[in-house]
């Protein structure tokens, strides 16, 4: 039997499952947010009992699993697009003060409607203030994503996050330099910064990409830098363009390190503290030119830019950025010269022809 129960604190509707064990005892489950998972559920638990498989908690101790501080050690290192940037890691920062020691598996819906709360209205730490709606979506999807491999490798049943409610993303931050501000970041930056800066606008790729390139990457026979990307969009090639050529070109290769960018001492850039420097330093000389609200990344914003500004398809932009989906590449379509004209030229075309065929032919006496 399936329970429905709406509960009258915040109207979420929950779902449990009835049914008995081998021994005809009771057992009632909780089974999720929505009636499918509870039907599943049920459905498992039922063969369970038929092939005398099932175990009730009451016979045993309970296994409690690992916390939510453990998981997310296992969801770091096994989880895809690690490579790419450092999202992931700074997000789970962010949510272990809230579950640190809790059994990933206590962690129930009410916890997590709670956290969304506390976010909204709650002074953030060092920050003095709620968090944005925009810092708010990414902590939550990024708590739907671990418990979504919790489920996809066993760990849990259902995931707690499921159809959790989200604030609306909010428009998202497309913040590009014209080529006359970035010729005065280059002037403004340091000499060892400049390449780097040159190579992300050149390629749109992100400072993680940029810092941790390997000389194994750049095939100057084909033409390509390989950049690994451990997500659905896979290893992604990017053309090199003379300028990134000559990007390389101008680099010393350093006998003691496999890294492009490297200080002349051989140590890298690619390590998490090495990579805030280049972040700091990069937003200094932006101020220093006299460039406001933009980053590092802005970089990436702007070679896209460029590209579509310069009539390139989305579709190939989606390509050189690794976008997995063109949803995020939908963010530059403004940007195309003549943006949405041919559509409504394609409508007005058909409403002449129209006209025309229905125009009496002009009396020619």
């Amino acid at each position: 039997m399936i329970v429905e129960r709406v509960r009258k604190c915040d109207g979420i509707r929950t779902y449990s499952i009835d049914f008995r064990d081998q021994q005809g005892r009771r057992v009632r489950e909780l089974a999720g947010t929505t009636r499918k998972q509870a039907r599943d559920l049920l459905t498992r638990r039922l063969g369970e009992v038929r092939a005398g498989t099932y175990v009730n908690p009451r016979d045993v101790d309970r296994d409690r699993g690992p916390t939510f501080a453990e998981f997310t050690e296992r969801f770091l290192r096994e989880h895809p697009g690690q490579r790419r940037s450092d999202h992931y890691d700074n997000m789970v920062k962010r949510l272990l003060p809230y579950f640190e020691g809790v059994p990933i598996r206590d962690v129930t819906r009410t916890d997590l409607d709670r956290l969304r709360i506390r976010l909204m209205t709650e002074p953030a730490p060092k920050l003095g203030r709620p968090l944005s709606p925009t810092s708010v979506l990414k902590l939550l999807r990024t708590a739907h994503r671990i418990f979504k491999m919790g489920v996809r490798w066993g760990v849990l049943v259902v995931n707690p996050a499921a159809d959790m409610e989200k604030p609306s993303p909010a428009n998202p931050k497309t913040r590009f330099l014209t080529i006359e501000e970035f010729e005065q970041l280059e002037a403004a930056a340091p000499e060892w910064l400049r390449p780097m800066l040159l190579m992300a606008v050149s390629t749109g790729m992100r400072l993680k990409e940029v810092s941790g390139l390997r000389w194994t990457d750049v095939d100057r026979g084909s033409g390509v830098i390989h950049v690994d990307q451990d997500t659905k969009t896979g290893r992604r090639e990017i053309p090199m363009s003379d300028t990134v050529r000559e990007v390389l070109d101008g680099v010393v290769r350093h006998v003691r390190s496999p890294m492009v960018f490297v200080e002349a001492d051989g140590r890298d850039y690619a390590s998490e503290r090495r990579r805030n420097r280049i972040t700091a330093v990069t937003t200094k000389a932006m101020r220093d030119a006299g460039i406001d609200d933009a980053s590092y990344h802005s970089l990436r914003h702007t070679a896209a830019a460029w590209m579509v500004q310069a009539g390139i398809s989305l579709y190939e932009v989606q390509q050189v950025l690794g976008h997995a989906t063109p949803v995020m590449t939908q963010r530059y379509a403004h940007l195309q010269p003549g943006h949405l004209l041919r559509a409504v030229n394609a409508v007005d075309t058909k409403l002449k022809a129209s006209r025309e065929r229905e125009t009496p032919p002009a009396s020619t006496k």
